[in-house]
């Protein structure tokens, strides 16, 4: 028992590990949503004791809940546990919540359970959707990297510099515009998917989001395309 709930506390710390925690997480905490993802972020970053803990707290309820209603399968829950619900009890979802009642999140499934153990009811049931972290969206996007002007190696350059903010962002083509003229460069969104990639770049690069320009050519296999211009040489 022992030995397989440090294998899975030792997977979740792999699995959570990869995400990166910024800004996002403090903007998240205004909403219901926001609560569940600082949760979930906070036992990622708990002690490995603290974990094996939760894992065996998760256990012992979802036993308890899983005979009052079907929950999913092959995920264990994170478990959190509402301590001061003035902060929370504006929000609908906690609106039937008191102190002392656990929140089973399913990352996962994108669901939340509330539950009262003394009462052994469930309170509530919902939906949840974690924001996305520019890391994992990044990751996720393919982006292009157009020279538009007449300097040598700047797509490299500009990549280079990129790399040091996004270090996993996905850079699938690097070329030059049939234009050596832009003097400021601009971020063309090409999948309406990528949206927040895009003015994410576009803040760090301080250019603004535009429609192709004119006489450039739409590349294949990628989302967004980084026109540069003289103001990154």
């Amino acid at each position: 028992m022992n030995t397989d709930i440090h294998s899975r506390s030792k997977k979740i710390i792999l699995r959570k590990a990869s995400l990166t925690l910024w800004l996002l997480l403090t903007l998240a905490l205004l909403s219901t949503s926001g609560y569940f993802y600082y949760q979930y972020q906070k036992l990622a970053r708990s002690p490995l004791a603290a974990q094996v803990s939760a894992q065996e707290e998760a256990e012992k309820l979802t036993m308890a809940v899983g005979k009052l209603m079907l929950l999913p399968k092959d995920e264990t829950p994170t478990v959190a546990t509402v301590t001061d619900i003035d902060k929370i009890k504006d929000q609908p979802f906690f609106k039937d919540a008191q102190n002392d009642h656990k929140v089973l999140i399913y990352p996962n499934t994108k669901l939340a359970i509330i539950y009262d153990p003394k009462a052994n009811l469930i309170v509530n049931v919902g939906p949840i959707n974690f924001p996305q972290s520019p890391t994992q969206s990044v990751q996720s996007t393919r982006v292009g990297l157009r020279n538009g002007t007449s300097v040598t190696g700047l797509t490299f350059k500009v990549e280079s510099e990129l790399k040091k903010t996004y270090p996993d962002i996905n850079i699938v083509k690097k070329d030059q515009s049939t234009r050596t003229d832009y003097q400021k460069t601009v971020i063309v969104l090409l999948n309406d998917a990528s949206s927040d990639t895009a003015e994410a770049l576009a803040k760090s690069l301080n250019s603004p989001l535009e429609k192709l320009p004119e006489g450039e050519v739409k590349p294949d296999g990628v989302d967004i395309l980084v026109i540069l211009g003289t103001d990154k040489s």
